[in-house]
């Protein structure tokens, strides 16, 4: 089974202020201004056939975006992985 998850912390369209940044192994992040975009494959051993990549499209100040695709079989009720957004800043 194949999918294609697109993420999107703002709706509107960004102003890409990073080329697109695909990176799929266990413990990839990306830091992209404030944020780090992660590709957590923590659940991978459940399937080892399978895989997940993560995409950052683009970000413009506050906003971010990313996309991601994975390909999973084993049983359906492990899970494998998961991409999430952290946000770095200082509390008040």
């Amino acid at each position: 089974m194949k999918f294609l998850l697109p993420a999107t912390v703002a709706v509107a369209a960004l102003a890409s202020s990073v080329s697109a940044q695909k990176f799929c192994g266990r413990d990839d992040n990306k830091v992209v201004g404030d944020y780090t975009v992660y590709n957590n494959l923590w659940g991978e051993d459940n399937d080892r056939s399978g895989g997940q990549c993560t995409t950052v499209d683009g970000s413009s100040g506050s906003e971010i975006s990313w996309q991601t695709s994975f390909n999973w079989a084993g049983d359906s009720w492990q899970v494998k992985s998961y991409a999430n957004a952290a946000l770095k800043f200082d509390p008040v």
